[in-house]
């Protein structure tokens, strides 16, 4: 019927405005039994079969479909567009709106300012208000939560009382219920989730994370799988998608931190295509590069930054390697620090290192607790141990090397060494071309250079540079085969080709005094032959010497004791005493001579008496 305030079309259809008591106005009903109940309520377009049937008082509304709004009474500024969408909202509350800045308001009753378009879309919806539902059954389950935007078929088909969604993509955020303020975007994104300040945008985005809150996940599966975790930062195809559980995590590129199934993370960050790809249950680790971490599992505490760093490391922890390739190859080699590309890059069980430069260690595949810094240094050593090498190549090493508590510095030091242990070459090129030699210490520019050889001490630019003996002491600063000092130290020979001297300038001196009773003190002393004790010995050989307690008795000043308790003497000190002592010998003698001389005048001329007596 067409009446001047109303059109209403149906059997049924607004039949209490019918009655004639009734005072809506501006009503357009069309369909069985649609705002049958209307009485007071304006402006209202009811279309369907039952549509907006209880409606008395709301005002406002578009209700198309069959038993669309059917349960409506009060609630005002609705849309419900599709078959029973809407069907509960029966609003009987009042409640006040101010808009911003004004000091005034007005009044609607909830479930009001409601959008619900689709089969069945917000169809629970009580006392709901200001939602928008699109979508074959969208919230359709919703029943007084406010503020969503749900977009999709069944996208927050669950939610009762979450607040404040936005969820749009097929079953995006289904499972919800209570969760609020939170973002899905995407088929089936947060289709689990029940908690509160998500942002999931992709296909199945945080699909399954049910009770994680603060959550940020985008891409196509990112974090699909993780049942539980908050506070993580999800980004990029597959991210994270196998990983069962996780917390305070950074994950960003395609595949980064994929994980199993078992996998539970915890405050790992992993930046990169596949960076940490494998990882299981490993944690605390960062990996930021392409494959960095590639094949991590259950190694933890380590950083890898670099493109392919660490992609090899399966158990190894508190690594921290920084460069394209860096650690590549290491598998459980744990406490290493690798910085550079290709530093310690076949590294697999190595421990306890730290590689600095280019190339470092780059071949170095087992042993531990080396520090190798400068392009190349410790290159080609496969296994080192306890080894120290700085400079650019130093300790390079050859094809299966291995190094043992050597000390290596200087640009090209130790660089052929191969099994060479307890070195120490410092200088550039120092120690070049030693291979097997051990127990050496070469300190100088290209000291001990060409040749190998053990136990020697070279000191000096070029000391010892063509030597090619054993237990030898070069000082020298050329490549002389007479150095300035010279020792052998087998045979207990040390040879000083120049003059041996002792400062001794009066300027330097005070408090001079002259030795007194030398010759008596140089008596007291007795030169003896001896052998060394073999237990205290230096050799068995026989040796002349002094005393040291006979020394010490009449000239202290000319011997140490040692902390061992055993006595030194300076022979160098002696020769002051022998001096003196020869001084006043000299005296006696010259004494003796003037006597003897005296003597030999009186004999003379005794002689002469005799002489000339006999004559007579």
């Amino acid at each position: 019927d067409i009446t001047r305030d109303n059109y209403i079309i149906g059997h049924g259809a607004g039949k209490a405005l019918m009655s004639g008591t009734a005072t809506g106005k501006n009503n357009s009903i069309m369909g069985t039994n649609a705002g049958a109940a209307n009485t007071t309520g304006e402006n209202n377009v009811f279309v369907g079969s039952d549509a907006g049937k209880a409606n008395t008082k709301g005002e406002n509304n578009v209700i198309l479909g069959t038993q669309a709004g059917y349960t409506n009474k009060l609630s005002s500024n609705n849309v419900f567009l599709g078959n029973k969408a809407g069907y509960s909202t029966n609003g009987a509350n009042e409640i006040k709106f101010y808009p911003p800045n004004s000091n005034w308001g007005y009044y609607v009753y909830d479930g009001s300012n409601n959008v619900f378009v689709g089969n069945e879309a917000g169809y629970s919806n009580t006392t709901g208000y200001n939602n928008v539902f699109l979508g074959n059954y969208a919230g359709t389950n919703n029943t007084t939560s406010t503020n969503n935007v749900f977009v999709g078929f069944s996208a927050g088909g669950n939610n009762t009382t979450g607040s404040s969604n936005v969820m749009i993509g097929n079953e995006a955020g289904y499972k919800n219920k209570s969760g609020a303020n939170n973002v899905f975007l995407g088929y089936r994104a947060g289709q689990f989730s029940t908690a509160d300040n998500n942002i999931y945008m992709g296909y199945q985005a945080g699909m399954d994370n049910g009770s994680g809150a603060y959550n940020v996940m985008l891409g196509s599966n990112a974090g699909s799988s993780a049942y539980s975790g908050s506070k993580n930062v999800v980004m990029g195809y597959n991210a994270a998608s196998t990983v069962a559980t996780m917390e305070n995590t950074v994950i960003i590129g395609n595949e980064a931190g994929l994980g199993t199934m078992a996998s539970d993370y915890l405050n790992v960050v992993f930046i990169g295509n596949q960076a940490g790809k494998g990882n299981d249950n490993g944690q605390n680790n960062v990996f930021i590069g392409n494959q960095a971490g590639l094949v991590n599992s259950r190694g933890n505490n380590n950083v890898f930054l670099g493109n392919l760093a660490g992609s090899g490391n399966t158990n190894g922890g508190q690594n921290v390697f920084l460069g394209t390739n860096a650690g590549k190859g290491n598998t459980t080699g744990d406490e290493n620090i690798y910085i550079g590309n290709n530093v310690g890059e076949s590294n697999t069980t190595s421990h306890s290192n730290v590689f600095i430069g280019s190339s470092a260690g780059n071949k170095t595949a087992g042993g531990g607790n080396n520090v190798y810094i400068g392009t190349k240094a410790g290159g080609n050593a496969a296994s080192a141990t306890r080894t120290i090498a700085i400079g650019q190549q130093a300790g390079f090493g050859k094809n299966n090397s291995t190094n043992i508590d050597d000390i290596f510095i200087g640009y090209n030091a130790g660089y052929a060494n191969t099994t060479g242990e307890n070195n120490v070459f410092l200088g550039n090129a120092s120690g070049n071309n030693n291979t097997t030699g051990s127990n050496n210490v070469y300190i100088g520019n290209k000291a001990g250079f060409r040749y190998n050889g053990d136990n020697n001490v070279f000191i000096g630019n070029q000391a010892g540079y063509m030597e090619s003996g054993s237990n030898k002491l070069y000082i020298s600063n050329s490549n002389t085969s007479t150095p300035l000092i010279y020792g052998e130290f087998d045979n207990k020979i040390v040879k000083i080709n120049g003059t041996q001297v002792s400062t001794s300038d009066r300027r330097l001196k005070t408090d001079i005094r002259p030795l007194e009773n030398a010759l008596a003190k140089v008596m007291k002393l007795n030169g003896v032959n001896f052998k060394w004790i073999p237990q205290h010995g230096i050799d068995s050989k026989q040796h002349v010497g002094v005393i040291a307690q006979e020394v010490e008795a009449v000239l202290p000043e000319a011997v140490v004791t040692g902390e061992d308790g055993y006595k030194s003497v300076s022979y160098n000190d002696l020769v002051p005493l022998l001096i003196e002592g020869m001084k006043e010998q000299q005296q006696t003698i010259e004494k003796q001579q003037k006597s003897i001389e005296q003597q030999q005048q009186q004999i003379d001329e005794l002689k002469k008496l005799v002489e000339q007596l006999m004559k007579k």
